[in-house]
């Protein structure tokens, strides 16, 4: 039986269709596999670059970073010595400094108040003052000029390690230790020096390009500022208030958060001129082989077969330009104040989820920038807090132990002006007590509205049993605990006594 010849022509058209797709594939396919990656842009460059632009009223001064990475590696080897030399119960554990700074008794049952483990500790800070490691850190802390010189070395710039910033928070720890120890024994130059070289320490971080610099520097910073706080009511005198408060301000003005989100931007351009094949007008394909390079480094896992990866994907084209529009966005809302911000409709981390499957690298490789933003926040609400904390201390000092009744009395004589809020854009809020109605012996809160922008007087979210931490859901990116403020001078209550057995 003969076939129709229309049924002919359409099977024959059809043929011609699936032929010319199938064909289609296959040459985008060849294409693909076949096409080769050619990086052309020094990014780290670009990066290097950007962070000098950024300290340039420094640029005549010596450069910190080469002595610091020197520095760095001392406080490693001598903390690694102090592991390996530990034996018994405590053999290969790090000895750790920060347990010279308890100001309540530690638990005499636990490990941790043996005094063999409290000797090593002491023993790794004699060994660090022995070798100069403070005394070197001291003479690097006026400098304000440091820039890590990033070298991709004919690779991806996702692939270069920071392996300082490990010894950076181990020299931190014993730094904050040797604070807290100076000033309990009355050495208050000592505690003065240390308490800015660890400032020091963490602007040097935060000064870099790469967001973990940021955050481990803030952590660094964090960490002297909460030991200062633990100790200053053992600070009798007015004028090593002052040194610690002149301290605070010179070092803390470190670059803007727009650093490190172009600094990024350009680390994941990187990554796209090495993963992308290039066409020669600017395009390129996905390398399923250079794709599978940066899943293992980033460390996700991604399903389905890699040989049409660059078939599916966005092009190198598109996904460049949905880099640069995240990130242009990203710049405006990362400038917006705070309090302006959680009204923005742009939510950093909402877009990276909402990105088109054809973007899961753009997915895999962006951090989660609205929480680092957070974080900022609050790193920069906690130093304005305890700038005003200082100022109030000084103002005590020279009013026999009383407190300003309002925090307008501290300008212009003890504060230029009143630090800033970044949650409300206006100065903290601030509670006076009367002597002995509180527990922990405190005079006044000073405390943020928080999220909801709202003054509550200074009341804070309490735990329930089992919880921790709950105060600080106050800070929140959306204001989802209403009614609840933020105290930078909290004291941790006393834990609760132990039951008594009823037998």
């Amino acid at each position: 039986m003969s076939i129709p010849k229309p049924l002919v022509k359409v099977g024959i058209g059809c043929l011609v269709v699936l032929l010319t797709c199938f064909g289609g594939v296959g040459f985008m396919a060849w294409r693909i596999l076949g096409g080769t990656v050619k990086p052309t842009t020094d990014y780290a460059g670009e990066i290097n670059t950007l962070v000098a632009s950024y300290q340039k009223e420094a640029e005549a001064q010596p450069d910190a970073w080469d002595e610091l990475m020197v520095l760095l590696d001392t406080s490693k080897q001598l903390h690694e010595a102090a592991r390996t030399s530990r034996t018994g119960e405590f053999a290969n554990i790090l000895p750790d400094p920060s347990l010279l700074r308890s100001l309540k008794p530690l638990d005499p049952e636990s490990v941790e108040s043996k005094p063999e483990n409290l000797d090593s500790a002491r023993k790794l800070l004699d060994d660090l003052h022995a070798k100069g490691a403070f005394k070197d850190l001291d003479a690097l802390a006026p400098r304000m000029r440091a820039v890590r010189k990033l070298k991709a070395d004919g690779g991806m710039l996702i692939e270069v390690l920071l392996p300082n910033l490990a010894s950076s928070r181990q020299l931190a720890r014993a730094n904050a230790a040797r604070y807290h120890l100076a000033v309990m024994r009355g050495d208050l130059d000592e505690a003065v020096k240390a308490f800015e070289s660890g400032l020091a320490l963490g602007r040097f971080f935060m000064q870099q390009g790469i967001l973990i610099d940021r955050l481990v520097g803030q952590a660094i910073v964090s960490l002297h500022t909460t030991a200062m706080q633990e100790t200053i009511d053992k600070i009798t005198d007015e004028a090593t208030l002052k040194h610690l408060l002149a301290a605070l301000d010179r070092q803390t003005k470190t670059p803007p958060v727009v650093l490190f989100l172009e600094a990024e931007r350009r680390s994941i351009l990187d990554t796209i001129q090495w993963t992308f094949t290039d066409l020669g007008d600017g395009n390129g394909y996905l390398s399923p082989q250079r794709f599978a390079t940066v899943q293992s480094l980033s460390g996700n896992r991604m399903p389905g077969g890699q040989v049409f990866l660059g078939i599916v994907m966005a092009d190198r084209k598109e996904t460049t330009a949905a880099l640069n529009r995240y990130f242009d966005e990203m710049g405006k809302y990362a400038t917006l104040p705070r309090f302006e911000r959680i009204k923005s409709t742009f939510q950093p981390d909402v877009e990276v989820e909402q990105l088109s499957q054809r973007y899961l690298m753009l997915e895999m490789l962006l951090p989660a920038f609205g929480s680092a933003l957070n974080t900022d926040d609050r790193w920069k609400m906690e130093i304005a807090g305890v700038r005003t904390i200082l100022g109030l201390e000084i103002w005590r000092r020279g009013h026999g132990g009383e407190p300003p009744a309002k925090l307008d009395d501290l300008v212009p004589g003890f504060l230029s002006q009143l630090p800033i809020d970044v949650f409300t854009g206006s100065p903290f809020g601030y509670k006076v007590l009367a002597p002995g109605s509180d527990a922990a012996g405190r005079r006044y809160l000073v405390y943020s509205f928080g999220t909801d922008g709202i003054d509550d007087g200074g009341v804070e979210m309490p735990d329930k049993p089992g919880e921790s931490g709950n105060r600080h859901r106050a800070l929140n990116r959306t204001p989802g605990t209403p009614g609840f403020d933020f105290v930078i001078n909290y004291v941790e209550p006393p834990a609760a006594a132990p039951a008594k057995s009823g037998n």
